[in-house]
């Protein structure tokens, strides 16, 4: 059951729209590996969608993070959004 257009499961597509995204905005695509090529960073909901996220491309093991670990980095190093963005990837 995936909708012609997107790929996306109908459920998914349909909940998506409930939330307020709109097929008009733009094209809602599922991950693949062609993303992630050009990705400087990956944020994820879960760790298991990070580790969905390195079963597409291993290389992403330094640039991804779950929010949860992204909390926890910045709360180790709140001057982090001093920083600009190359530094912050460092960092």
């Amino acid at each position: 059951m995936t909708t012609p257009s997107s790929g996306l499961d109908r459920r998914t597509a349909a909940r998506l729209e409930q939330l307020g995204f709109d097929s008009h905005d733009g094209p809602i695509q599922v991950l693949n590996a062609g993303h992630l090529q050009t990705a400087t960073v990956v944020l994820t909901f879960e760790r298991e969608h990070r580790t969905e996220v390195f079963q597409y491309a291993p290389s992403m093991l330094q640039r991804c993070f779950a929010l949860t670990e992204l909390d926890a980095i910045c709360a180790k190093s709140p001057d982090l959004l001093d920083l600009d963005l190359a530094d912050r990837i460092v960092a």
